[in-house]
């Protein structure tokens, strides 16, 4: 069972509206499934949509945590009933350039529709560049110093962050292209 410790959202109330960031990171060496799961009812209102890349793992997840914790299962399921997956539009090729170079991953989408900007390149990253190695930073935290922590805890928010903000822009492409 894979352990989720972290997440970002982006909230965007209407479209083109002004972007609100928040995030969650557990503490290293402890279950942080409850407090992920709590927090993200509290991020998360009812009967909203929710947009994920890769909507079956996320769903995966929100499903295990709805059946850990029935008090909140409630709203957990309502959070998976109603997300969307934008990865479909690259998956089903409705959209498909030579610079996804064949793949719907977020990593090829983001540069092929969002080329030269900086803010947007995950090897401009610190530390953490992919969900590898995020995954192997996380439980090794309590391995480090507090100085060296408080570092790759940056670094893991910083990577996560840039992968919500990755769909805020690439949803933003998409409304573009298709008007």
């Amino acid at each position: 069972m894979q352990i989720p410790f972290q997440y970002s959202l982006h909230i965007q109330k209407e479209k083109g509206g002004e972007l609100e960031h928040r995030e969650h990171l557990g503490v290293a060496g402890t279950d942080t499934r409850r407090a992920l799961a709590e927090q993200l009812c509290n991020d998360i209102p009812m009967n909203v949509c929710s947009l994920a890349y890769n909507m079956k793992f996320e769903k995966m997840i929100i499903r295990q945590l709805a059946e850990q914790y029935p008090d909140l299962a409630e709203h957990l399921m309502n959070i998976h009933d109603n997300m969307q997956d934008l990865m479909i539009p690259f998956k089903e090729k409705y959209y498909y350039s030579e610079a996804l170079e064949g793949s719907y991953s977020i990593k090829y989408v983001l540069p092929a529709l969002c080329p030269d900007d900086p803010e947007l390149d995950y090897h401009n990253l610190e530390g953490i560049h992919n969900g590898g190695e995020a995954m192997a930073a996380f439980p090794d935290l309590p391995n480090h110093t507090p100085e060296e922590q408080e570092i790759i805890r940056k670094n893991l928010l910083a990577y996560c962050g840039l992968d919500t903000l990755a769909m805020v822009k690439v949803l933003e492409k998409l409304y573009e292209f298709f008007k």
